[in-house]
């Protein structure tokens, strides 16, 4: 999907740039249709609203647009553009809105992991020259637009940084994805490029403007070299070079995990999976396309209102959980009444490299519980990768969901 909504996204941006330079009304049209088109392509657009919003109202004719039919217009566009998804939804129990809801509102602990992670992507992303570059243009791109209040510097840079802090700010608990912030660079690319114009006009000495024009012509040679040597590396060099954390290499090798389960499947008789971690269960779904259930037996809310995954081949039959270690030694386990026997582990590898390795265990006498209660950690607890988690948040959950079990074994839970 970013492939569509970037490209959306921009011409958004595009459009009030034509508006503000034109001063044609009409402007608010073109951008409100690719508004719709680039939310219809990912919910994640809609974090330039902000940037719209104060486009709009921070400059000095807030009160022309205000009082124009034209921006109520373009909001109507991008409404309807985007209807297809309300209706569906709306038919679904809102199911999609829910599925990345519970997600954004999970509860996580503080991890500098997640935040190293983020932080490096964006390195690897967007340049080692060219982010310090691209964030300096645009932070005094927004100092000297939000100050003299120029719509531009104040919709680019705006555009980049409220979905910026919002991200970093996520990061803290969670991992975000490796596409989630691609969207505002192409706004920030712009905000440096006219930051390098404004500097000289803006009277800097002369020594600061020859080096800001330097870093800039470095991070674009650099990032280009940077491209080129990532494209021959993924696609002709034979090593693995960053280990673990390597982004391709964390998608690549589930068909060992996949082959390995389809043999314990006709061993053991199973009949469904059940997985701990999004990834994993998508991986699994992708490669066993339908020929046997597969389930994420937490975070649930994500999943209710889907249609019947095959109850028929569930209930009452043996299992097979395939799960990341240490994710199979969760504490959520001892909510359930599952009987799970260690069969083998299955080692994830990548150029040579253990990416993950996998517990399969056969589950027995239980049947996972697709919609439980909001009230459950079944509803809304999710596994980082590598993280069992936090056994206190999960007994506080527990005691909420199951009171009758008594603070003694909450207590015991807590101590696992």
């Amino acid at each position: 999907p970013d492939t569509a909504m970037i490209p959306c996204a921009v011409a958004m941006l595009w459009a009030l740039v034509r508006l503000h330079e034109s001063g044609n009304p009409r402007w608010w049209l073109a951008a409100g249709l690719f508004a719709g088109l680039a939310l219809l392509s990912k919910f994640t657009a809609i974090m330039l609203l902000p940037a719209v919003i104060a486009f709009t109202l921070v400059p000095d004719w807030r009160r022309r647009w205000l009082f124009s039919p034209y921006p109520w217009l373009a909001a109507l566009i991008a409404l309807v553009v985007f209807l297809p998804v309300l209706i569906w939804n709306a038919q679904h129990d809102w199911a999609s809105f829910r599925f990345q809801f519970v997600r954004a509102v999970a509860t996580h602990e503080l991890s500098f992991r997640t935040v190293g992670e983020f932080i490096g992507l964006q390195f690897g992303l967007v340049g080692f020259v060219m982010l310090p570059v691209v964030l300096s243009g645009v932070t005094l791109t927004a100092g000297r637009g939000y100050r003299s209040r120029e719509p531009v510097g104040i919709l680019l840079s705006t555009a980049v940084l409220v979905p910026f802090v919002y991200f970093f700010w996520k990061s803290l608990t969670l991992r975000v994805g490796d596409t989630w912030p691609m969207f505002l660079w192409p706004a920030g690319f712009a905000a440096a490029a006219i930051n390098l114009v404004m500097l000289p006009r803006e009277g800097w000495p002369d020594r600061l403007v020859k080096s800001s024009f330097w870093w800039a012509r470095v991070a674009v040679i650099s990032g280009i070299a940077f491209v080129v040597a990532v494209f021959l590396y993924y696609v002709a060099a034979p090593w693995n070079l960053i280990g673990r954390t390597d982004p391709v290499g964390g998608e690549a090798g589930y068909q060992q995990v996949a082959a390995r389960a389809r043999e314990q499947l006709q061993k053991t008789g199973a009949t469904w999976i059940a997985t701990t971690d999004y990834r994993t269960y998508a991986m699994l779904r992708w490669h066993f396309n339908g020929e046997v259930p597969v389930i994420q037996i937490n975070e649930r809310g994500r999943f209710q209102g889907f249609a019947d995954p095959g109850m028929s081949l569930i209930r009452d039959h043996a299992g097979l959980y395939v799960g990341r270690e240490p994710d199979n030694r969760l504490p959520l386990w001892d909510l359930t009444t599952a009987k799970r026997q260690p069969l083998e582990r299955v080692e994830r590898t990548w150029r040579g490299t253990v990416m993950d390795t996998y517990s399969l265990e056969l589950l027995t006498g239980w049947t996972p519980e697709l919609a439980p209660s909001p009230g459950s950690p079944l509803f809304r607890w999710r596994v980082l990768a590598g993280d069992v988690g936090s056994p206190t948040v999960i007994a506080s959950a527990a005691k909420q969901s199951m009171p009758q079990r008594g603070d003694g074994w909450i207590a015991s839970l807590r101590s696992q």
